[in-house]
């Protein structure tokens, strides 16, 4: 039969130094902010000159009638599917949504499910589409969004000329 002994001596310092792993482990934002903040180069450059400000753009898709929480930037692409039926009360009201938010320069591309924008299916299509006078695609409102359909638009943000090409 074997013999139990009792607890086997084990040599650790209890009190050593961490590893630089073992203090990533444990916290591993302090450790970044330390190890950034140690290999700074000395003051900060000077500003950028205008023309050499980066420009954001933020891009999105898919709200299908939702108004999320988008981002600050200079320009702002909806790439589609503002809606989920297409109709003219949901297009406006995406509209309307787009054109409070802060960006600069705000484009919208049509998706699949922004019907009233596709003159295919309209044409194809009548019944689906309930164009009343006052309701057809022609009388939304875009204030300053720009619609882009097989074709671009170029915008200047801080003092750079950007073209940008949309598709539905």
């Amino acid at each position: 039969m074997a013999k139990i002994s009792g607890p086997i001596p084990i040599s650790v310092h209890w009190n050593a130094p961490l590893t630089p792993y073992q203090r990533f482990k444990r916290n591993p934002t302090v450790f970044m902010a330390q190890y950034l903040y140690s290999r700074r180069l000395g003051p900060s450059p000077p500003p950028l000159a205008e023309d050499k400000l980066p420009v954001k753009v933020v891009c999105i898709s898919d709200t299908h009638n939702k108004t999320p929480i988008i981002p600050d930037g200079d320009i702002l692409v909806h790439a589609g599917d503002l809606t989920n039926k297409g109709t003219f009360a949901e297009l406006q009201a995406q509209l309307d949504w787009l054109s409070r938010l802060p960006h600069a320069h705000k484009i919208v591309i049509a998706g699949n499910h922004d019907l009233l924008l596709d003159p295919v299916f309209v044409n194809k299509f009548p019944h689906r589409i309930f164009e009343i006078p006052g309701a057809a695609w022609r009388d939304l409102q875009w204030g300053s969004i720009i619609y882009l359909s097989e074709s671009s638009t170029t915008v200047t943000i801080h003092g750079r000329n950007i073209k940008i090409f949309g598709s539905p």
